[in-house]
This record gives structure tokens, C-alpha cells and sequence, in this order.
């Protein structure tokens, strides 16, 4: 059809300039996604390429894609998606509408690499509707067949209609207040004009409209002196905003030094809970615990050896005939023990 040297894989990646982009391009193209082209060849055989990209992110938007190529270089190319704005990138549809161009110059009998579809095979034996929605059942010849046909409105298998995208949408500004009118001028407009006439300008716009209707008699009254008046007064306090950045810094007063510590009072010393440990070193205090738990040691045993004694005799005398009876043993108590 076209036996153009520009259109070949690698040279449509390098003009799109974005490898990612140029992936998803090959997905759309192996989806069936690029459809209604119109090829024209025009004079000094210049070509001009135009047709319908399925939006990547929207199941129910095809973007209209243009192309302008010569055989030696790609001339001009626009898309009416967001990315088709960046002047340095060139977006997914318009390099899916390159490679349909170039699958159409010389198609291929066997399918390329790149335009394969490996994972269809999981579909098999699923519901139609859902084999539909992804056209499991579609062929590479199909797909080639389609390039020329523009697609429809209403698809089987999706609830939506399909909407045809043939320019970009533009940012929504808003609207001017009109000075023609106290209703339809801005906020700032009304505080401005309150502020040339030196009046309060605090509160919100009813109660602006208000004031200024209350003051009518001394007010201008056409509708061209109140926006000089308001212009005057915007530029007016820009200027002040502008001196007031130059004007220089007023130096930081010095810190007053501070007044030195008064000496802190020595600590007096900790009183002993015993007056005999008062002004005894740790070492010695040691030494006089070790003897007092010697000490009370001694007096244990002492009095262990006197109670034994004690019973002792008091066995040996309820042993003889003559104190058998009167004799009676001597009870432990607790103090012995101890």
C-alpha cells in the first residue's frame, strides 16, 4: 500500500521517545483497538493518517489520532487525550495509529512477536458474553480487517454507549464578575472599591453590597469609573506590597546578658540515724556488724548447751525411785528457742 522507510518498529519507538508508551501501544493494537482509519496521500506523496484510538483507562472512550508522514520523517502527529499535550512525548494511541499504518503498508501472515496475545487461552470454554468483552475469538485477520472500519456506537456485551473524543478537553476558568452590576462583581473587586473610597471593607459580599448601596449618593454611578477606580487601587497597594519587600530589615536588638548565678550553698552534711555510726567509716561499720552477729552467735549456743543440760538433769532425776513422782519435766518455751 505504502512503501514509506519511516514506518518500521524501531523508528516509531524512537519518534514516540517513551519505551513504556510504546508497549502499550503494541497492547492496544494486538486488542483491536485502533479502528476508522482514513488514509490520504496527498501531493509530493505526504500522507495523512486519521482514525480512532480506544482509551487504555476508560472502557467506553475512543480518542480521535491524527498523523502526517512523508518517506523520509513523521511530520506532525495530535491526540486529543491528556498525554497528546506533551511536546517531548508522544502518547500510546498515537504510536498504536503508526504501527496499524505499518502493519497496512505490508501485512504480515504470521502474527509479530510483539503483537501476540499469549494469555487467551484461559478463556476458552467460558461465557460467551465474557469472551466477547475481550474478543477472545479474535483473529489477526480480523484484527487487520478492522483497521478500515469505523467502530460502532454500541457494543455487544457493554452496558455503555461508546463515546468519540475529537478534541481535548479544556480546563474550566472561572468566570469573571461582571462590573456592570454589584451582583456580578467579584469579592476582591468590592473590597477594593471600599477601600479607594476609605470605607470598611470587612464582611462578606451581601453586606458589602450593602454598604456601598447605603453610600450610593457620594459614589460614582457609571460603571467605567468604578472599575478605574478599582484598577487604581489594585495597583496602588501592589506597589506598597513592593516597598514594603524592599525596605530593609530593622537590625534585631542585642540580647541583654544575663545576670551571672548566684555560687550555689554547700550541702551540709548527712546526719547518721545512729549517733555510734555518726563519724564511723563504711570499713568500720562493717566490722562492728560482723562482731555483733558474732556475739549473737555465742549467746545461741550458749544458751542451746544450758537447756540441754537442763533437760539432761531432769531426766536423770524422774528416772529415780524418789523423784519419780514429784519430779515433772521442764516445758520448752518460745524464748529458749530463740
Amino acid at each position: 500500500m505504502i512503501d514509506f522507510e519511516v514506518l518500521s518498529g524501531d523508528k516509531i519507538q524512537q519518534y514516540m521517545n517513551a519505551n513504556q508508551g510504546y508497549k502499550f501501544a503494541c497492547t492496544l493494537l494486538a486488542c483491536g483497538d485502533v479502528r476508522g482509519m482514513n488514509v490520504e496521500i496527498g501531493e509530493d506523496e505526504i500522507v495523512d493518517v486519521k482514525g480512532f484510538v480506544h482509551a487504555h483507562m476508560n472502557n467506553s472512550t475512543w480518542y480521535e489520532t491524527t498523523a502526517t508522514l512523508s518517506k523520509t520523517a513523521i511530520i506532525n502527529s495530535t491526540c486529543v487525550c491528556v498525554g497528546g499535550k506533551i511536546k517531548h512525548l508522544k502518547c500510546k494511541h498515537i504510536g498504536a495509529l503508526l504501527l496499524a499504518l505499518m502493519i497496512l503498508k505490508k501485512p504480515p501472515a504470521v502474527v509479530p512477536k510483539q503483537f501476540r496475545r499469549p494469555n487467551m487461552d484461559r478463556y476458552i470454554g467460558m461465557s460467551p458474553s465474557l469472551r466477547r468483552a475481550v474478543d477472545a475469538d479474535l483473529t489477526w485477520e480480523e484484527l487487520i480487517r478492522n483497521f478500515l472500519i469505523k467502530p460502532e456506537a454500541k457494543r455487544a456485551g457493554v452496558a455503555m454507549n461508546d463515546k468519540f473524543q475529537t478534541a481535548s478537553k479544556q480546563k474550566k476558568t472561572k468566570a469573571k464578575g461582571n462590573p456592570a452590576t454589584l451582583e456580578g462583581m467579584l469579592l476582591t473587586d468590592l473590597r477594593l472599591y471600599l477601600r479607594a473610597l476609605k470605607l470598611n471593607s470587612s464582611g462578606n459580599k451581601k453586606a458589602l453590597i450593602e454598604r456601598i448601596v447605603s453610600n450610593r449618593p457620594t459614589m460614582p454611578t457609571n460603571a467605567n469609573e468604578m472599575t478605574q477606580l478599582i484598577q487604581q487601587q489594585r495597583e496602588l497597594e501592589n506597589q506598597q506590597r513592593i516597598l514594603k519587600r524592599k525596605q530593609p530589615k530593622q537590625p534585631k536588638q542585642p540580647k541583654q546578658p544575663k545576670q551571672p548565678k548566684q555560687p550555689k550553698q554547700p550541702k551540709q552534711p548527712r546526719q547518721a540515724k545512729h549517733s555510734t555510726q555518726q563519724n564511723q567509716p563504711k570499713n568500720s561499720r562493717k566490722t562492728q556488724r560482723d562482731s555483733t552477729d558474732n556475739i549473737n552467735n555465742r549467746s545461741q549456743k550458749k544458751r542451746r548447751t544450758e537447756l540441754a543440760e537442763l533437760n539432761s538433769e531432769t531426766r536423770r532425776i524422774c528416772n529415780s525411785s524418789d523423784g519419780r513422782r514429784k519430779a515433772k519435766p521442764i516445758q520448752r518455751s518460745a524464748s529458749w528457742t530463740k
